[in-house]
């Protein structure tokens, strides 16, 4: 059974879309290695244009010191995840692998990134890429890391399984000040 999300702006536009299917899985934790995949099996859902201040789109609170902002456009998505807690000298890397391309930026702290058959240490500033159906995995060096994710195809899995009427706006990009063409905005 789908669900029939209503994805609105401050604008007041409003259209119902469809929430992909439950059982549709996104990510796999198996041995196998798979070709990269280009196909776009999810339908896409446009987005409004947005602009987002900090104050706009709350933390989601993942648990053991993780908290992620994800954001959305028609074909890519955003993951800011921060992650706060004591390093674990002893802790093993769990890779896994997805359809989805994926760039990961270091803004603070320092991570041990495994991608492929490469594994090395980065910080502040570093990036890995991943294409489609790559293993990769991540572990923290330091009591805090920041990083940017970058998905395409978009993650469906990332988006919330609730009506936008009951759930955060910030998921589909729709929590902004929408400015019309050849409105004047006023500096504050």
């Amino acid at each position: 059974m789908l669900t029939l999300v209503l994805c609105c702006s401050p604008a007041g536009y409003c259209q119902e879309k469809e929430n992909p299917p439950e059982s549709k899985q996104y990510l796999y934790t198996d041995d196998r290695r798979l070709p990269r995949n280009y196909k776009t099996e999810d339908p896409v859902f446009p987005v409004n244009p947005a602009i987002l201040d900090d104050a706009d789109s709350p933390w989601e609170d993942l648990g053991q010191g993780t908290k992620r902002k994800v954001f959305f456009n028609d074909r890519l998505t955003m993951v800011l995840l921060e992650i706060n807690r004591p390093i674990n000298p002893h802790e093993k890397m769990a890779t896994h692998y997805h359809s989805h391309d994926q760039i990961t930026y270091v803004l603070e702290g320092k991570v041990r990134v495994s991608v492929g058959d490469q594994c090395r240490e980065i910080g502040s500033g570093g990036c890995y890429i991943v294409p489609s159906n790559v293993h990769h995995g991540m572990i923290p060096l330091s009591e805090k890391v920041i990083i940017m994710d970058i998905f395409t195809p978009v993650r469906e899995d990332f988006r919330p399984k609730t009506s936008l009427r009951e759930g955060p706006l910030w998921y589909y990009g729709f929590v902004a000040n929408t400015v019309n063409a050849g409105t004047e905005v006023e500096n504050k």
